[in-house]
């Protein structure tokens, strides 16, 4: 039998369901039987619709039709044959109680919007996952039905964090999170279809870069952008007037190992950045390289040269040689503690 057949099966069972209350309820569960048959079949690969879109939901829902959820999946995937090569960004939203924070914690402490961003390059058209090995891309486990935006490896962390960590793989999406948010409350997307399920945004090519560029309001300005309530030439004006550029992206393009997709704008923010951070460092060296007791300080100021990579820059600042410099300072503060031991 064909997927063809099946499905003409099933609809006419629907059919019969819906017209007779006194047999309903058998039909139904007849009817749910042969749809999860289906879809396993589709699972393991003996039946195909010839849409990869349609076989997944078919399976992630154990309906035929599902069309809020077809209709997210179809954008996404058109989202992703358009930006190959591109930054893809996906953030997570939870809400976190405040309670573990305070103390004595309180049951009805209130809640705080918790941010977990994952950022990669797009290197493959989108695909889909049945498989139940668990995944941990946003800070939480998830199994089976997972969509997949190919990127190879991504960078990711926490909102307010500075620190990424590289993890080679692929972005993976929860299709529950869609459906969920399917069933739940389908109004409760962001305009312009930015959201691709409950609390998951997606941002993809120049959008990245506004993310960047505007901080936590970016979400419903580049939706009025994809929806068109706002031009390019409107944003870009609010970027220039906002000027607060978050150069954390320069650090997971460069980690990424793609620093030719950092913005210039960027790029000569970050640099900026850097060598107002690399100087203040220099000077406390400087400072603590004359006492007569180095202390603990000498070592925070040490470590805090080797994070800003000061101890392998073959460059001088103010005139001082900095590799060769930290590099002296390391192994005098060695040679103290040797002594003082």
């Amino acid at each position: 039998m064909t997927i063809e057949a099946d499905i003409e099966n099933i609809q006419q069972l629907q059919k019969e369901a819906s017209e007779s209350e006194a047999t309903k309820s058998q039909k139904e569960s007849k009817l749910r039987d042969k749809i999860r048959t289906l879809a396993d079949k589709i699972k393991a690969g003996k039946y195909t619709t010839r849409d990869s879109v349609k076989d997944f939901a078919i399976y992630s829902t154990c309906e035929l039709e599902s069309p809020d959820l077809e209709r997210k999946l179809y954008s996404l995937q058109e989202l992703v044959a358009k930006n190959q090569n591109q930054p893809v960004l996906v953030v997570h939203e939870s809400e976190e109680p405040l309670r573990r924070y305070i103390v004595p914690p309180k049951e009805d402490s209130p809640t705080f919007t918790r941010r977990e961003l994952v950022l990669g390059v797009i290197n493959d058209k989108l695909r889909f996952e049945y498989e139940s090995k668990i995944e941990n891309c946003f800070g939480f486990l998830f199994g089976p039905n997972k969509i997949i935006i190919p990127t190879g490896k991504y960078a990711r962390k926490s909102d307010g964090s500075n620190r990424w960590s590289v993890i080679d793989n692929s972005i993976a999406i929860p299709c529950s999170a869609i459906e969920y948010h399917r069933a739940s409350d389908p109004s409760a997307s962001v305009s312009g279809d930015l959201s691709i399920g409950a609390r998951f945004n997606a941002f993809f090519g120049e959008e990245v870069t506004m993310y960047f560029s505007l901080r936590n309001i970016s979400v419903p300005l580049i939706a009025d952008l994809r929806e068109g309530k706002i031009s390019k030439e409107s944003l870009q004006k609010q970027i220039d007037e906002w000027n607060d550029f978050d150069t954390d992206y320069v650090k997971a393009l460069d980690l990424l190992g793609k620093p030719e997709l950092v913005p210039q704008v960027f790029r000569q923010r970050y640099d900026s950045e850097i060598l107002e951070s690399r100087t203040k460092v220099l000077s406390q060296l400087q400072t603590l390289s004359i006492a007569s007791n180095f202390g603990s300080k000498m070592e925070e100021a040490l470590r805090d040269a080797q994070a800003l990579g000061m101890n392998e820059l073959d460059q001088a600042i103010e005139g001082i040689h900095i590799r060769t410099y930290v590099n002296f300072l390391e192994k005098k503060y060695q040679s103290n503690n040797k002594n003082d031991c």
